[in-house]
């Protein structure tokens, strides 16, 4: 009977644990720039497995309105920048990576209610650790030491898809 109990039990546990259905997340934080721009940094599972490919997307959206044009001299506008421990350290990833600075990436106007999306897929290599990605947009030349940034962690794991740990 204990034997009975204690697999009942056990069985009842992970169906519980298997609850979680990995899903979309996303964060939005907003700076105030003579009108509004709102930045949304979207991964597209909060639970991802070795092996597996995340793909992230930040997004620049003018919701006031006059129109925002920013102008950098080097450095990116729009970027993802992707954290990550593990066992040989900490490493940064980020979409502007091997990319020239263009004016494509310096420059960003955006008239009232238009948007601006950059993508970047990122291949998980190894377990356990969980992943860090923001959405780096600078406003100006006075900003680079502080932009917005907003953040989303995705979770990785060995274990089978759906059960949660």
């Amino acid at each position: 009977m204990r034997r009975f109990v204690f697999f009942a039990l056990s069985v009842f546990i992970l169906s519980l644990a298997s609850c979680h259905v990995s899903k979309p997340v996303s964060m939005t934080s907003g700076v105030d720039t003579g009108g509004t721009v709102l930045v949304e940094i979207w991964a597209s599972t909060d639970l991802v497995q070795v092996n597996e490919i995340v793909k992230f997307r930040a997004t620049a959206t003018n919701k006031g309105t006059k129109t925002q044009t920013i102008n950098l001299s080097d450095y990116p506008v729009l970027d993802i920048w992707i954290e990550r421990e593990s066992a040989t350290g900490k490493t940064l990833t980020r979409w502007s990576d091997g990319k020239a600075l263009t004016s494509e990436m310096t420059q960003l106007e955006l008239r009232p209610g238009e948007s601006k999306s950059i993508e970047l897929d990122y291949a998980i290599r190894e377990c356990c650790n969980p992943v860090g990605a923001r959405a780096n947009f600078v406003y100006s030349d006075r900003a680079l030491d502080n932009p917005v940034r907003p953040s989303v962690i995705v979770f990785v794991g060995s274990y089978p898809r759906g059960v949660w740990p």
